[in-house]
């Protein structure tokens, strides 16, 4: 007798599949949740799951396992939903640029109609890049491409041209000193970061990379034009040849042909020991 089985007969299919279901409920619950963290979208495939074995409860072989045939039509509900969802993030962030560089034009139109046309300098940036699922990734906490490539742009009147663009690799941490430059504001010692007016003149001009990225507890970056190698606290490494592999699929860090770019790279993050600690936020409940 398979655990589908009503002794009584005073159970229809559906019913007895749906008692199947309540009787194994927890073990459902800690597979959806290994795939979909979240509590609340958890619920949800919960519900839409027991909604769908409803529906298809005379698919069901008496005496087959109840729980394998659930928890596969919970995955297909989870994938679904991650598709669903993926979509509509992407159409989100694909809106959200719009409307942004819209009113990014106003600012810039009315500016140029304005009296401190020439002697106003514009900078417009983003904090970190977004991952849209790239590498089964989403939003940001990575060192990836995705998250460290961020959004920026400069007009300095006199200075730079409509349309120019370059592909130096540069940090945030340049902004102070390329505004104190611009302003001919002598640079604190203390200030880290170069100045951008050499690719303000010159997009193409010669640039040693000074995008270095830090995240969580000494996870560190550096991008240069062609490679990006990255370095954790336990000692991993990534390395990737942008040349090759620009959407960063293929570790190349134990591949010997790369052990001089790897070493050199290396050297310019700031040591292990020389790099501050995590803060641990102690917050009130």
């Amino acid at each position: 007798m398979g655990e589908y089985d009503d002794e009584d007969g005073a159970l229809d299919v559906t019913e007895s599949v749906q008692l199947l279901f309540v009787r194994h409920e927890n073990s459902i619950r800690a597979f959806v949740r290994s795939l979909q963290p979240s509590l609340a979208d958890a619920d949800d495939v919960m519900q839409e799951t027991f909604l769908t074995i409803s529906r298809k409860s005379s698919t069901f072989e008496p005496g087959s396992n109840f729980l394998a045939w659930a928890c596969g039509i919970a995955r297909f509900k989870v994938l679904e939903n991650f598709r669903q969802r993926k979509r509509a993030n992407i159409l989100s962030e694909a809106a959200t640029t719009a409307y942004v560089d819209a009113q990014h034009g106003r600012v810039l139109e009315a500016l140029a109609k304005s009296p401190y046309k020439d002697n106003t300098i514009v900078i417009f940036i983003s904090d970190h890049g977004f991952h849209l699922a790239e590498k089964d990734h989403w939003q940001k906490g990575t060192l990836w491409e995705e998250a460290t490539n961020s959004m920026l742009m400069c007009r300095v009147p006199g200075m730079t041209k409509p349309g120019g663009s370059t592909k130096a690799c540069v940090s945030l941490q340049d902004l102070y000193p390329t505004l104190l430059d611009l302003c001919q504001m002598p640079k604190p010692d203390h200030v880290d970061g170069k100045s951008l007016a050499p690719l303000l003149k010159n997009p193409q001009a010669n640039w040693e990379s000074t995008a270095i990225s830090y995240l969580y507890d000494r996870y560190a970056s550096i991008r240069t034009e062609q490679f990006r190698y990255i370095r954790y606290q336990d000692g991993q490494q990534e390395l990737y040849d942008h040349k090759k592999d620009p959407h960063e699929w293929k570790n190349e860090a134990d591949n010997p042909k790369y052990t001089e770019t790897l070493e050199t790279l290396k050297r310019r993050l700031p040591a292990l020991e020389h790099m501050a600690s995590q803060l641990v936020r102690n917050r009130k409940k």
